[in-house]
């Protein structure tokens, strides 16, 4: 059943530290470095010691075909082995989730010359996120959430719509690594995604604060007609 209740996760070098049962959570690790043999292999231990409590889980790399991509070019630059995702093919991720497995999924793709590019991490979680239909979409960072100005910690934003986020991107209030996440965030919700999460995955049971508490401890993007519900 394609209506399944999924959440994406994307994190750093800090980890996942929890997984809920009421949601099929994946893992998103940034490889960072072409050396899939060391960079994957490394990141894969750091994950597995981590999901003890989740033993029933499998590694998607580049061979899966999840992640179809070309090669990306920065203002007409050639800037390595990095791609931009142009398909998403998310059989595999129905099969183990059918099979009660916790995919984790690596952002490496191939072109249609089976040669094989990074992909941004974040790029990644969106992309799968609107090809599965994602009822939630958990960017796990090490900030707290979003902040209208990152020096005022009084500016804090826990909730704000699709709409006010690309207005605030317009507005030049937003830069750094917030500036592509926070895109990422509205194109998901614009894309069918109910609802992004930008949470401080630092903090113990991140997501579970987040999800099943009334006013969670990050920032919650949501689409414009939840934003009139909740006004």
């Amino acid at each position: 059943d394609e209506n399944f209740l999924m959440m994406l996760a994307t994190f750093g070098a800090f980890g996942v530290r929890e997984y809920s049962e009421a949601a099929a959570v994946m893992l998103f690790y940034q490889v960072g470095e072409l050396f899939q043999s060391y960079a994957v292999g490394k990141s894969r231990q750091s994950i597995s010691e981590m999901m003890d409590i989740c033993p029933e889980y499998a590694n998607i790399e580049q061979d899966g075909g999840l992640l179809q991509v070309e090669k990306k070019y920065a203002d007409g630059q050639d800037i390595g082995y990095v791609g931009e995702i142009k398909k998403v093919e998310p059989k595999v991720l129905y099969d183990l989730l059918e099979k009660d497995f916790l995919p984790i999924v690596a952002p490496i793709g191939l072109d249609e010359n089976f040669q094989t590019y990074n992909i941004n991490a974040d790029d990644a979680a969106c992309a799968i996120a609107k090809a599965v239909g994602a009822e939630k979409l958990a960017f796990l960072t090490d900030i707290e959430g979003l902040y209208k100005d990152i020096n005022d910690k009084s500016s804090f934003i826990s909730r704000l719509t699709a709409a006010q986020a690309e207005s605030l991107i317009e507005g030049g209030f937003i830069g750094g690594g917030m500036l592509p996440k926070l895109g990422n965030c509205t194109s998901a919700i614009r894309n069918g995604v109910n609802r992004v999460h930008i949470l401080d995955g630092r903090i113990p049971h991140c997501l579970l604060l987040e999800i099943f508490t009334d006013k969670g401890i990050g920032t919650a993007i949501i689409a414009d007609e939840d934003g009139c519900r909740h006004a």
